[in-house]
């Protein structure tokens, strides 16, 4: 974990969370973290400033996630809906509120830091389906809210510990993968931005971000930093 700092207006900061899911992966990606360290260095000394503009903007998986999770994600947690007539029409399963080829997932049985193979009300995770090319295909529940719209538990229902009630949150939730990979997206850009890596992203209707590591992408190529 690290923060760097520039000279005068030339400022950087970020992080780097060297986390695994075993004690030899963890051992394994030292080195990765210190390739990483020196990435931020090489960042802060040839990063150029962006002019603000409208452009096509490709994410990284990370990056995706985080949109995934605070834009949409929020809004599939059940206990949200459970009273309130007006969300329920809104977001009314099988309506289309976004591109065919996007499908958003949520899962506890992945691996990382969703990993819930068991929600606190011992209700197995499985695969959901929030979005399903492009259309509203399920929310996220305890038992309690499925019993409320009348739907089945997805093994949803999380408790900061002991001493709260579980309600209604999302374990890994991330987007499909789709048929193009990653040199298709970029070569598919004139003039837009590549965003591998966000200090933090925000939003229910309007998404916010701040990003860190971020380069221009030129005539479909990667180019400088930003």
């Amino acid at each position: 974990d690290f923060n760097l700092a520039g000279e005068g207006d030339r400022q950087f900061s970020e992080a780097f969370y060297c986390a695994a899911s075993s004690l030899p992966e963890q051992r394994a990606r030292t080195d990765e973290s210190r390739a990483y360290l020196e990435r931020g260095i090489e960042f802060l000394n040839t990063s150029e400033r962006f002019q603000p503009r409208s452009v096509p903007i490709v994410l990284s998986p990370l990056v995706a996630g985080v949109f995934a999770h605070e834009s949409f994600g929020h809004k599939s947690e059940a206990d949200f809906m459970v009273g309130d007539e007006t969300m329920r029409r809104e977001w009314a399963i099988g309506a289309q509120v976004g591109a065919p080829q996007l499908s958003i997932v949520d899962d506890g049985n992945e691996a990382g830091i969703g990993y819930t193979p068991f929600d606190d009300e011992g209700t197995p995770a499985h695969k959901t389906y929030l979005l399903r090319d492009g259309r509203l295909a399920g929310r996220l529940h305890s038992c309690s809210t499925a019993a409320d719209l009348d739907e089945e538990p997805t093994g949803n229902a999380r408790a900061v510990s002991f001493q709260f009630q579980p309600v209604v949150r999302m374990t890994t939730t991330y987007i499909e993968a789709g048929s193009s990979t990653k040199e298709k997206l970029i070569a598919g850009v004139e003039d837009g931005l590549l965003v591998e890596h966000i200090n933090h992203g925000s939003g229910m209707s309007t998404f916010t971000m701040a990003p860190t590591f971020a380069y221009r992408i030129k005539n479909g190529e990667v180019a400088e930093p930003v």
